[in-house]
């Protein structure tokens, strides 16, 4: 087919409605387009152009739209999509350094296949006032015809399925993949991330802060007891934002005695540190009790999502709280919770050892990593600590160090032998709040909005909450199989697993726990070990390794009863018969010759 040739196109009857006549050219299963053509109404015009260049190839647009009396069309303008040029974008005024170079391709080259679709006023129809299929270019073949964007076909259902791999943290890049052998599906990857570019922008009309807040109005009226808030500025500009999910007000009237509270967290587009607080449950698993989105990390941030936090509690204060090594932190929990006692990251401190003391880098040759954590976490009492803790400053002349004196003066804020008494649930570092990082870096990226941020919290809050679930339907309803004793037994029943298992290793480390309370006198013990000596013979044969007797297995015959293969010699040995009749050996009771002649007798 040459250039200039109008190719005839199938269109079904009951889809483009042509008018009976002679002088529309109409031809028997085909259609061809032409000057004059009449069309009943505007978007019968569009439909046929677009089957027509599906049909041979290319693709159309609208170049514009003129307009008539009382908000009526008065013609409209299709062309071919490679119609005019590329125009190269005004250059921004960014430095070459931040700017972005994207190498782009284009298909207009100047082509001028056209059809202009005009209102007859006097004849009361559409028809085609102009029309040309000049081409410049190669027109598509069928195998590539898939490729063309009015080709493409991405329908609600994968539309669905993009939306909610969005929402899991899986890449929407493998949904294609998952429906693409569907029948009139016809999309690829970037189409995928396309719709949810188109999705984002049509969520964030107003404004992605807008889009939030709108977002926890609805979640609010569909549940009372969802909390959040929003501190602004003079400028109505979102500077903080902090929301509590109605489970988690829930998890914390249970479970709030103990708070980690971490702010390491910033993947968000707005690069604002993710402030969130974590607590531990009955199953000895992280939960979420809430989370705050801040501008900065000043004192006064902290002090207004403190005191929100405890609007949002009721007024109730933590027993204990463990967060960073952090000057305005420290300052707000004293101002908001002056009741609450506040342990520092011990992580976070001893992480800091081998930077801020030039004797931990000399490693194992040094051996103050050793000691200096033998003193930190295997400490009885304070007085021990103390004591340990001077004698390494001597003996490894850190005296001068003013770090470590700083760390000695605020010892009872992350020694552990201080706060024995206090309840932390065994807490010691906020690595359970760290943790949590891992978990959410597959829900959200560098890109996430507000809006995003939010919902996808809600949905990483539902994946905590099933694992909660079958933790607990463990506990209820599975028994430990090693609980013998009968204080085992009452413990399976009233504690969870996670707790029992701890439980039992405390009993059975106890029952081989003794204290030397008296000795009458010296008792001296010597160990003697006998001298054995062994002749070894060194030409011994390696003997064949034995049969592995896994389950399952199927009984060998070429087994010896010791488990060793049998060699071929050994196989080929016919075991010797014994009778059953004169208890001989060489014969059965068939072939006695005794029992024979008994009965021949």
């Amino acid at each position: 087919m040459g250039l200039n040739e109008c190719t005839a196109v199938e269109v079904e009857p009951e889809s483009n409605r042509l008018e009976a006549s002679d002088t529309n050219h109409q031809r028997t299963g085909g259609l061809k387009l032409f000057k004059g053509m009449v069309f009943t109404s505007l978007e019968e015009a569009e439909e046929i152009y677009k089957a027509f260049a599906k049909a041979n190839g290319f693709t159309v647009r609208i170049r514009n739209t003129r307009p008539g009396l009382r908000g009526s069309i008065s013609s409209r303008h299709f062309v071919c999509s490679c119609q005019g040029f590329y125009v190269e974008k005004k250059e921004k005024e960014l430095s070459i350094a931040n700017e972005k170079d994207r190498r782009t391709l284009t298909r207009r080259c100047g082509c001028e296949a056209m059809l202009v679709v005009k209102w007859d006023k006097k004849k009361n129809e559409w028809i085609a006032h102009k029309f040309s299929n000049d081409h410049n270019h190669n027109m598509v073949s069928p195998n590539s015809k898939c490729y063309l964007i009015p080709s493409k076909c991405m329908p609600t259902l994968a539309k669905n399925h993009v939306e909610k791999f969005n929402e899991t943290g899986l890449s929407i890049g493998k949904v294609p993949a998952i429906l693409g052998n569907m029948e009139g599906v016809n999309f690829n990857e970037r189409d995928c991330y396309n719709h949810m570019r188109d999705k984002r922008r049509k969520d964030l009309i107003g404004g992605d802060a807008q889009a939030v807040v709108e977002y926890c109005r609805r979640k609010q009226n569909e549940n009372p007891n969802f909390f959040y808030a929003i501190d602004c500025d003079n400028e109505d500009r979102m500077i903080n934002f902090f929301w509590v999910e109605a489970r988690g007000r829930l998890y914390y009237e249970k479970f709030g005695d103990v708070l980690v509270f971490d702010t390491t967290y910033r993947t968000n587009k707005y690069q604002m540190p993710f402030a969130n607080f974590v607590g531990v449950n009955n199953h000895l698993q992280s939960i979420f009790f809430g989370c705050a989105l801040l501008q900065d990390e000043q004192e006064e941030s902290f002090v207004w999502l403190f005191e929100t936090w405890l609007e949002a509690m009721h007024g109730k204060a933590p027993i204990s709280i463990l967060t960073d090594q952090d000057k305005a932190i420290g300052n707000a929990v004293k101002r908001v919770f002056p009741n609450t006692t506040h342990r520092l990251c011990l992580w976070h401190i001893t992480d800091k050892f081998p930077k801020k003391i030039g004797i931990c880098k000399k490693g194992k040759e040094s051996g103050f990593q050793k000691d200096i954590s033998k003193c930190i976490r295997e400490s009885i009492t304070p007085e021990a600590f103390e004591k340990d803790w001077q004698a390494i400053i001597e003996r490894y002349k850190l005296e001068s160090n003013t770090w470590l004196s700083g760390l000695y003066e605020i010892r009872h804020s992350w020694i552990p032998v201080y706060n024995q008494i206090i309840f932390f649930a065994g807490v010691n570092t906020t690595q359970r709040s760290e943790s949590m990082h891992s978990f959410f870096d597959s829900f959200v990226n560098s890109g996430t909005t507000l809006r995003e941020f939010v919902t996808k919290y809600e949905k990483a809050l539902e994946c905590r909450y099933l694992d909660e679930k079958e933790e607990h339907y463990v506990s209820k309803y599975k028994f430990p199989t090693k609980a013998k004793s009968p204080l085992e037994l009452h413990g399976a029943k009233v504690y969870t697993r996670k707790v029992f298992n701890l439980f039992q290793i405390e009993l059975t480390e106890e029952e081989t726990y003794g204290k030397l309370v008296k000795m009458e006198s010296p008792i001296s013990m010597t160990s003697l070990e006998e001298s054995v000596q062994h002749e070894v013979n060194d030409h011994s044969p390696l003997q064949d390794p034995a049969i592995s007797q896994t389950k399952g297995r199927k009984k060998d015959t070429k087994v010896s009863r010791n488990g060793r293969i049998m060699s071929g010699v050994e196989v080929s040995i016919k075991r010797r018969r014994k009778c059953s009749f004169c208890k001989g050996w060489g014969h059965d009771a068939r072939t006695c010759e005794q029992r024979n002649q008994d009965v021949e007798g």
